[in-house]
Order: C-alpha cells, then sequence, then structure tokens
C-alpha cells in the first residue's frame, strides 16, 4: 500500500511537471505566414507600477477576436480577457463574474496601458500594419521594426524569434512602470474551434464592477 501511495504521489508531481514544461517550452516558428488569420501561443508577462504582476498566459486571436487566460502556476484559468473589437470582458470563470469595457479599458487595466485589438496584434506578430496612427518606430540596419513609441508609451524588441519578426522578448515601459513579455511559443492559422470565442457568461455570469472584479483578484475571494 506504501509502495503504491508512492507511486501515484510521484506520478502526480510528474504530470505537474509536464503541464508547467509544455506551456514553458520554447518554440520557433518554423514559418510567417504573409497573412496572419488567427495566432495563438503561450507567454509569460512581468509588470512592475503600482502593483507588481507575474503571470504566464495562453493568448488566441482570430480576425475581430481575441481571448488571454491569465493562468495559475498550474495552468488553469484565473481570468480571461474576451475582445469582440471594440467591447471587451474581464472575467472570473471560478467566480461566474464579468466586467464590460472598452478594448482599451481592458487593456491599461491588464498591461497599465491603452491599447486596442489592432496594437495588440501587432505587438505579439511583430506585423505593423501602415494604417496605425500615432506610433513612431524605431528600425535597424535592415528596416526591420525593432521598437516604437506612441505617446508616453515605448516598446522596445530584445530579441526576435530566429529568422523572423515575430518578438520573444519585448520590454516596455510607460509613465507609471514597466514590464517585459516573454512569448514562449506561437503558432499561425491553426484551425479555431467553434464557440471558442462565446458570449454564453452574459447569460450565465453576474456583472460586477472593476473594483470588485479586481478586489475578488487580488484576494482570491
Amino acid at each position: 500500500m506504501l509502495k503504491l501511495n508512492f507511486l501515484k504521489k510521484n506520478l502526480f508531481i510528474f504530470l505537474i511537471f509536464l503541464i508547467i514544461f509544455n506551456q514553458n517550452c520554447h518554440y520557433t516558428p518554423q514559418t510567417v505566414p504573409s497573412l496572419i488569420e488567427s495566432f495563438e501561443g503561450y507567454a509569460r508577462i512581468n509588470i512592475k507600477n503600482s502593483n507588481i504582476l507575474k503571470s504566464k498566459i495562453a493568448f488566441l486571436f482570430f480576425g475581430e477576436y481575441g481571448k488571454i487566460n491569465i493562468l495559475t502556476p498550474f495552468g488553469t484559468t484565473k481570468a480571461q480577457i474576451l475582445i469582440f473589437s471594440d467591447i471587451s470582458y474581464l472575467t472570473i470563470p471560478e467566480k461566474k463574474v464579468y466586467w464590460e469595457g472598452s478594448t482599451e479599458e481592458i487593456m491599461k487595466v491588464f498591461l497599465g496601458f491603452d491599447l486596442d485589438l489592432v496594437e495588440i496584434k501587432a505587438l505579439l506578430t511583430g506585423k505593423w500594419g501602415k494604417n496605425l496612427k500615432g506610433w513612431e518606430f524605431f528600425r535597424d540596419k535592415d528596416n526591420k521594426i525593432i521598437g516604437g513609441r506612441k505617446e508616453n508609451i515605448i516598446f522596445k524588441i530584445k530579441e526576435f524569434f530566429r529568422d523572423t519578426v515575430v518578438p520573444k522578448i519585448i520590454n516596455f515601459s510607460y509613465a507609471e512602470g514597466y514590464g517585459k513579455i516573454k512569448i514562449l511559443k506561437i503558432k499561425f492559422n491553426q484551425p479555431v474551434k467553434p464557440g471558442a470565442f462565446s458570449q454564453f457568461f452574459l447569460e450565465h455570469y453576474e456583472k460586477k464592477t472593476l473594483d470588485e472584479i479586481m478586489e475578488m483578484l487580488e484576494n482570491g475571494n
């Protein structure tokens, strides 16, 4: 019996290790398509402002939709950002609650500064379109974008995935703080599961204020 319990315990630890390893393993995209219809992956985010945020995230973007899962160390979803073009939601699935705001508002809560859907996608993929307004870009000798500025927001790409324009490590700063995004894994144009951007929670979750949502996240209540 003791031997069986020992095996079960070590099997559990091994499975947890595999989950964490899978989320943190570095992945180099083989090709980056000229037309990106969707992309998904994992990243690690560190932000220091009036608070300190260190978290792993899973992300999925498809057309005018986006989803960012803020993960616990065990890979479960602590909170979720659902983006529907200009309107977005911050949810806590375990508590069945949500807050609604503009995409810029929700990204300011998450990152500390405003970004719209187009800017989020550009930052993660390195595909900066010509129709972005208000941005000044920094380029290397090969004309590759290695950073940019918009008002008091500055980002610098410290490392790219090999032979691509896709950023691997992004440092950023703004008036109230600074941080880093390290992309661990990214894939392009994978099949998107039906219901990946369902709004079912609007019928089944309770709407809360931002203060109430943040208190739940901070206290774990």
